[in-house]
C-alpha cells in the first residue's frame, strides 16, 4: 500500500488521489462556502470548488505547519484552471490567510493565474514591500501545466512545463513556509481549481 504522501526530512509527495484529502490538509473558506472534492475521473486530482458570489474564495494548505525554508526550498505541482472568469494561485504562503492574500505583509511565492491577465504570472514577496507579479510568457489557458518554484537565498526561479520563465532577485521570500493553493470566482457562479500532483522539499 502507499500512502497519499511520502515524508523524509520535509520531502513531501501529494498524489491527490484516493476518497478523500489527508487530514494534514485544511480546508479553509476565505469568502464563501466552497466544496472540496477528489474528482470522479481518471487521473483528474484533488477540485477546490468556490461558493457562487463573486470574490468567493476557496483554499487548502497546512494549516500553518510551515516546515520549507525559503532559503532552500523547492515545490513541483501540477495544476488546471476551471474556465473563464476566475483565477487560481498555487505555491507557497507563510500563514492561512491564502496565498497573495491580506496582510500585503507576509511572504508569498508561486503561481498566479487571472482572467483579467494575458498571461500565467510569478507572484513573490518579502513580507514587507507587498507581492510583485511577473508576467511569463505562457498565455493564460484551462490546460493541465507542471510547475517548478525553486527559491533560493538571493534568487526564485519559476518553470513552466519544464521551462525556466523567471528568475527573480528582489522582493523574495524570507521566512518559513506552507503549501497552499487557492480559487476564486470573478463571476456569480462558482469556479474551480484542480491539482492532481504535488512535490515539496528543502534542498
Amino acid at each position: 500500500r502507499r500512502d497519499s504522501i511520502m515524508a523524509y526530512k520535509q520531502h513531501f509527495i501529494e498524489w491527490f488521489s484516493g476518497k478523500q484529502l489527508p487530514s494534514y490538509w485544511t480546508k479553509r473558506d476565505i469568502a464563501g462556502t466552497g466544496t472540496y472534492a477528489m474528482a470522479d475521473s481518471v487521473d483528474g486530482g484533488f477540485i477546490i470548488d468556490t461558493g457562487a458570489t463573486s470574490s468567493n474564495k476557496s483554499s487548502i494548505d497546512f494549516n500553518d505547519k510551515k516546515q520549507f525554508n525559503s532559503a532552500g526550498t523547492e515545490m513541483i505541482f501540477t495544476a488546471l484552471r476551471e474556465g473563464t472568469t476566475q483565477d487560481i494561485r498555487g505555491g507557497f504562503t507563510e500563514n492561512t490567510t491564502g496565498i497573495f492574500q491580506s496582510p500585503a505583509t507576509k511572504c508569498d511565492a508561486g503561481l498566479f493565474e487571472i482572467t483579467t491577465e494575458t498571461y500565467k504570472q510569478y507572484g513573490h514577496s518579502d513580507g514587507t514591500t507587498g507581492v510583485t507579479l511577473v508576467d511569463t510568457d505562457v498565455a493564460i489557458d484551462t490546460s493541465w501545466h507542471n510547475y517548478k518554484i525553486k527559491l533560493e537565498t538571493s534568487n526564485n526561479y519559476f518553470y513552466i512545463d519544464g521551462v525556466l520563465k523567471i528568475t527573480a532577485t528582489t522582493n523574495l521570500p524570507d521566512s518559513a513556509l506552507q503549501p497552499a493553493f487557492l480559487a476564486r470566482t470573478l463571476t456569480s457562479a462558482s469556479r474551480s481549481m484542480s491539482i492532481r500532483y504535488m512535490e515539496c522539499y528543502n534542498t
